[in-house]
C-alpha cells in the first residue's frame, strides 16, 4: 500500500508474540511498533533491534506486578540488597519499574498512563534520578535473565 501510495506510514500495536511473528514473516520494517513490557520480558533488545525507532512500550507497571510473585520477591530482595532502600513502599517499586522499562528500552519510547498529577510529576521526576540508580537496575535485570536458583 505504501508503494500504491494509498498510504505514507504503518505500524503495529499488538501482543508481543503477534508483533514478534509479523516481524519475522515480513520483510519490510514497520514505522512504528508498540509492545507490551513487563520486567520478566527478556526479550526487548530483539524488538528494539528489528523495529525502526523509536519502540514503544507499555504496561510495564502492570506486568511486572502481575508477573510471578516469587520473582518479584526475589527482585524486590535484590533491591533492597544492592541499595539499601525499601521496595515494598508502593513509590519506590513504580519508581524501580519505570527505571527497569526506560533502561530496557533506551533508545524507545515508554509510555505510562496516570491520572494523577502528583503520580505525573513523580514519574518526570525519576528522569533525573535513573542514572544515581542505573547500576543497580541494570544488574536486577540481567539476573532477571538468569534460571532461578542460580548461585
Amino acid at each position: 500500500m505504501v508503494q500504491e501510495g494509498k498510504i505514507l506510514y504503518y505500524g503495529i500495536g499488538s501482543g508481543r508474540w503477534q508483533s514478534r511473528c509479523i516481524l519475522e514473516k515480513f520483510a519490510t520494517v514497520p514505522w512504528v511498533v508498540q509492545i507490551p513490557d513487563g520486567w520478566a520480558n527478556c526479550d526487548t533488545d530483539w524488538f528494539a533491534q528489528r523495529a525502526q525507532p523509536p519502540l514503544f512500550t507499555h504496561s510495564s507497571l502492570r506486568l511486572s506486578l502481575q508477573a510471578d510473585p516469587g520473582s518479584m520477591e526475589i527482585i524486590k530482595r535484590r533491591w533492597a540488597e544492592l541499595t539499601d532502600q525499601d521496595p515494598d513502599q508502593p513509590e519506590l517499586l513504580s519508581e524501580l519499574l519505570l527505571n527497569g522499562a526506560l533502561i530496557k528500552n533506551a533508545s524507545g519510547c515508554v509510555l505510562f498512563s496516570s491520572r494523577h498529577a502528583r503520580h505525573i510529576r513523580s514519574n518526570a521526576a525519576l528522569l533525573e534520578r535513573l542514572e544515581a540508580r542505573r547500576t543497580a537496575i541494570e544488574t536486577l535485570l540481567r539476573e532477571q535473565q538468569q534460571p532461578i536458583g542460580r548461585s
